[in-house]
Formats: C-alpha cells, structure tokens, sequence
C-alpha cells in the first residue's frame, strides 16, 4: 500500500474572509498582506509593519494592477512562479522580489500566499527586506574594512621585515611576556656567531659575560617599564669586546615588543656584500628608496623615487636634503634620524610629500641606519597611500570574481 500524496486543505470557507485575514497576518507578523484575485490582480492592500504609512504610499497605485505590474522586470518571473505554485499547491514557497517605487530606491520584499478555496482569492504576505539587506551590506562593509586593514599590515610588516635586515647594528625583537628573543637580524646572527633562528626562544643573555646578565635584564625591566629608550654598556660573550646595548619599546603588527639593538663600541667595517645588496635592492624595487647622510642630505635614490618626485634623473636629487620634499611636522628627517640612532630602526610613519611640480601626495615611510663604508647613513623606504589603497582594491576585486 502506497501513501497517496497530501491534499491541500479546503479553505474556501474563508473567502469571504479574505481582507480580515489579510489585516489579522499584517498584525501578527508581516509588513504587507495584498489580497489577490486567482490571475494575480491585486483586489485589496494592507500596510503594516513598523512603518505602515511607507508602504501606504508604496502601494498607492497597485489596486486593479496585476501583482507582476508592481515589480522589476527582473523578478517578475518569481511573480509568476508564485502564481503557479499558490494555483498547483495551494500555498507557495517564499519568493524574493523588487518593487519598483516612484517615490525613492526600489525596495525588496519577499512574499509568500495561500489559495483560499478552489476559485477563491489569494492571500499574499510580504516582508519588507530593507533592513536585511542593510545588515548583509554593513556586513559586507566590514568584511572589506578587515580585509584592506589585513593587506596593509601585511605590506607594512614586509618592509618592515626588509629594514629590520639591512639595519647595520644588531637588533633583536624581545617578548614583552618572557623577555625572549622572538626574532634577530642578520648583523645580530654575526654578532653573536650563532645562526638567526637559532637565536629566537633564547635569552639575550646568551650575547653578554655572565656578570653582565643582570645589567641586561635592568636594562629590558626598565624600558618596559618606562615605555621609552634605555641604554647600558655590557660585554660581549665572544671574545669580552665592550658591547653597546639598547632597548626600546615598539608597536609591532599584531603585538607589543621591545628592541634590543646591540652594538661594538669599536667602529665596525661596512658589510661590501650589503652595500651591494642593497643597491640591487633599490634599483629593481617598486618602492622609492632613498639613502641620506647623518644631515639628511641625499646621497642616492634609486628610479622609483625619482619618479615620485617628478624628477628626470636621479642625480638631480643627490645632495639635496630631503626635508625639502617632505612636508609633515610630526615626523621631520632631523627626528627620524635622531630615532634611528637610539633605535637603529625606525617603523612605517604616514607623512606628506611635494614633488618637483609642488603636486602633494600622502606618504608611508619606513627607515634604517645602513652598512657604508663613509660612515652613518640612512635609508628611507617610501610608498604613496593610494597605491596601497588600489592594490587592494584590486586584489579584493580578483577574489569576488574568482
């Protein structure tokens, strides 16, 4: 024995009924309820919700006009797929549809109906969808904020990463919770004689003499606690040389860290093989890179940042200062420098720049002491914000298609 399909129930008792039932559903839980007749011409309207005067004037015009009439020719098909499953059924699945509005944007509704009896009319009841899809689009919002906030951070920590490397004194990333070493530069791997990455999770100890253990741990307490710069002279594990050491605060992507920059107190020979590094660096970034002496006066620039300037070549920079492109008071080339000898790097700063044109742009820039064979010198690493902002843009753009 085989279950027969369900039968719809009769309600053709209520026909007659239909306007009063249409003004009871609009009460109990929807924000329309449109009685129709069985070819979907609207007979009878009634506005609820929370602001029923809205759809009083929505629905102005719909008496006499076929349900299908009030909507864009877009979602009409749902119209029609309504109709059929009310007729066939005797209720109708959920339909999402768009009512076109001469009085503002054309709003969203989904509608549901019922037949009332085999000839009799049926009754529709709408939702008004403004506010979910005020919800999904803050929702949407948001999902991009996070992500354009994700790509810079991760921009800025790559450049970031790039000057850590090139700075010429050694310098450490310490946890602010353990007082460990996190992460080390290349100048700290020679320094120390021991490989970068087997100095993270160690102690900065292991660079000192042990007597001078606990000058170095003062010297972390005290930095932490002050949130500003502290220095002491310590002695180095291999071989005793007299060490310079400082410890700073610092705001890294996603946590706060201290840096401990060490250095001999003896003048250090340039690094030949960073300098040419570095020059290969500069000449095939995108980035605008430009090398200053102590005094802020260029000393080189590679063809991104003469491009930034609107300069024609390169030289037409060298022996310029750098302050007379630069417009921010908040973060001079006198400061910078000055941060950098006590810090040795200097993190990514938003600030403003002139060109040659006088055409002004926004700015982030980054910066680090670096290896030369004429002595100090500082490198600054440069990006106009709207370049971020349109790789982003960009990038977010590949993911929706894709």
């Amino acid at each position: 024995m085989t279950d027969s399909p369900a039968k719809p129930f009769d309600l053709s008792p209520l026909s007659k009924l239909a306007p009063m039932l249409a003004d009871m559903l609009v009460l109990v839980a929807n924000d329309v309820a449109l009685v129709l007749d069985a070819n979907g011409v609207i007979e009878n309207v009634v506005p609820g919700g929370s602001d029923p005067e809205a759809v009083r004037a929505l629905s102005a015009d719909w008496l006499g006009r076929s349900l299908q009439d009030t909507v864009t020719a877009e979602t009409r098909v749902k119209i029609e797929e309504l109709v059929r499953d009310v007729s066939a059924n005797g209720v109708s699945k959920q339909r999402q549809v768009t009512h076109t509005s001469e009085i503002g944007p054309d709003i969203p509704y989904a509608y549901t109906a019922v037949r009332l009896g085999q000839r009799g009319p049926l009754l529709a009841v709408g939702r008004d969808l403004r506010t979910v899809q005020a919800m999904q689009q803050r929702f949407v919002n948001t999902q991009q904020e996070m992500e354009r906030h994700y790509w810079k951070m991760r921009q800025a920590e790559s450049r970031y990463q790039l000057l850590f490397q090139l700075a010429t004194d050694a310098v450490m990333v310490i946890d602010t919770a353990t007082l460990k070493i996190t992460d080390a530069n290349q100048a700290a791997a020679r320094l120390f004689a021991m490989p970068a990455e087997q100095l993270a999770g160690k102690s900065p100890r292991i660079g000192v003499e042990p007597e001078f253990g606990p000058v170095l741990d003062g010297l972390l307490t005290s930095a932490l606690a002050a949130g500003r710069s502290t220095e002491a002279r310590v002695r180095l594990a291999n071989g005793g040389h007299p060490l310079r050491v400082s410890a700073a605060p610092h705001n890294a992507p996603g946590s706060s860290v201290l840096l401990l920059r060490a250095s001999l107190v003896v003048d250090q020979m340039a690094n030949p093989a960073a300098e040419s590094t570095l020059a290969a660096l500069a000449e095939r970034t995108q980035d605008a890179i430009v090398i200053t002496d102590q005094h802020g006066l260029v000393t080189m620039a590679n063809p991104a940042f003469a491009a930034l300037l609107e300069l024609d070549d390169v030289n037409q920079a060298v022996g310029r200062p750098l302050s007379g492109w630069l417009n921010s008071t908040d973060h001079s080339v006198a400061q910078t420098i000055g941060a950098l000898l006590q810090n040795g790097v200097v993190p990514l700063f938003p600030t403003g720049l002139r060109g040659e044109n006088g055409r002004g742009m926004q700015v982030e820039v980054s910066a680090t002491l670096l290896p030369s064979s004429d002595g100090a010198c500082v490198g600054f690493i440069m990006r106009t914000r709207t370049v971020i902002d349109t790789e982003i843009v960009t990038n977010l753009a590949s993911r929706r298609v894709h």
